[in-house]
């Protein structure tokens, strides 16, 4: 071989091999946009590897345990993905960023264990720490410092705020307690999404770490979710079914949060049903109100008999009559059911209460002011329900979920809400309005 035809092999040398490093090099990183982690073997992709990145990533997260999968929850097929300490879901009915949620797995984890989180001893406010009314419980100390330094980015904006801690780690199951894990004793909290425990022995800020949940969920026999088959048939919204003729339903009054639903199918084949956020219960009489699902449902029907389920609402048109059991309903779009799935998604992700989502759901419905607001009253004490508290975080959710609130009536009302809030996060947010 000459001389030029050896160079010429130690050049195609050189190539096929710098190729083969910058493969291997690479196979963190496919061309699908795939993270993949040798420690577990599973990759992280799309809209799921997005979230993970944008809130938090190994350390709010962890690895990821399983493959992205298809899993039935409360009753829905959902794409899911299990990470060491959460379980990512895809809901792509959802406006970003609420199209990915959180599983709350400090309450599963607590019931797989069997153990009911009500019966956790409750505490009343502490000096220094964050009191949550809606379960009894203090956050405080390095706990605290760290849910308030974690969120999921709602807004936009540099920094956590309450509202996009809560949206990660969900409320306070308990106070600080003691408990064995991996048989040594931690202080530790429960959430609703997390488990904080306390090691003193690593420095800041690894002296905070958050449970491996996810792990511990995947590793239990008990109550450990398993894969579920795909769907035989396209899900499809209900309107549309009735509007081809392929679904009768029969709706009726059942108090001021439920409607009661049944369906039967009018068409050979097997039909998925879903009843999407904001889908529009008109009553049948003039004088009651609307009802507004705040939950999205989807039902299976198989069969020609009656199937029969509960769909949790909420009032609109606040100056009329609250529906009673005799009354009907049909079904039909909103006009405001774009803003409204977006709010319920944001309420959803806030665990909003009840007179929170009622009053939100007023503001988009009715463009309610804060007078309007107070006819929905305690019986027999005749007391407001929705308070200066709730109306300040019924227009902050507003406002997260893209509604102008600026543009409502009840921005009118925003001096008078900002007497009545105590000090704390929500009144300086209303304040910098």
């Amino acid at each position: 071989m000459s001389m030029k035809g050896v160079h010429l092999a130690i050049l195609l040398s050189l190539i096929i091999g710098l190729t083969v490093l910058l493969l291997s090099s690479n196979t963190t990183h496919a061309q699908s946009g795939q993270r993949c982690f040798p420690e577990t073997g599973h990759c992280i992709a799309g809209r799921i590897r997005e979230f993970w990145d944008r809130n938090g990533g190994i350390a709010v997260f962890g690895l990821p345990v399983t493959a992205q999968r298809s899993e039935q929850l409360e009753g829905q097929v959902r794409q899911v993905q299990w990470f060491e300490r959460a379980r990512l879901e895809l809901h792509p009915e959802n406006p970003k960023p609420y199209d990915v949620l959180l599983g709350r797995l400090g309450v599963e984890r607590l019931q797989q264990q069997q153990r009911d989180w009500f019966d956790f001893p409750r505490s009343n406010p502490q000096p220094g720490c964050r009191y949550f009314p809606e379960t009894g419980h203090n956050v405080c100390a390095e706990i605290l410092a760290t849910w308030r330094s974690r969120g999921i980015e709602l807004d936009g904006r540099p920094g956590k705020t309450g509202a996009e801690s809560l949206a990660l780690f969900g409320l306070p199951l308990s106070d600080i307690q003691v408990e064995i894990i991996e048989g040594k004793p931690y202080r530790v909290q429960w959430f609703e999404r997390a488990r904080f425990e306390l090691h003193p022995e690593n420095a800041p800020p690894y002296n905070v770490l958050l449970g491996r949940l996810g792990s511990e969920m995947l590793g239990g026999q008990i109550g450990v979710p398993q894969p579920a088959s795909s769907p035989e048939v396209e899900v499809q919204d209900i309107v549309s079914l009735m509007e081809q003729g392929k679904v009768a339903i029969e709706a009726r009054g059942q108090s001021i949060d439920r409607v009661v639903l049944r369906l039967r199918r009018q068409a050979p084949q097997k039909l998925q049903v879903r009843i999407p956020l904001g889908a529009l219960f008109e009553p049948g009489r003039a004088d009651a109100q609307r009802m507004v699902a705040v939950s999205e449902r989807t039902v299976t029907l198989t069969h020609d008999e009656w199937v029969q389920i509960e769909i949790p609402v909420a009032c609109a048109n606040i100056q009329l009559n609250i529906p009673e059991s005799t009354d009907t309903f049909t079904i039909r779009r909103s006009s405001d059911q774009e803003d409204l799935q977006r709010l319920l998604a944001a309420l959803d992700q806030a665990n909003a209460g009840f007179a929170v989502r009622q009053a939100a759901i007023w503001i988009v419905t009715d463009d309610a002011s804060y007078d309007d607001l107070g006819t929905l009253v305690w019986v027999p004490s005749n007391t407001r329900v929705i308070q200066h508290v709730e109306a300040a975080r019924a227009m902050q959710l507003c406002e997260m979920a893209g509604i102008n609130i600026a543009q409502k009536r009840i921005w009118n009302d925003r001096y008078t809400i900002l007497d009545g809030l105590p000090p704390g996060e929500l009144r300086q947010w209303l304040a910098l309005k």
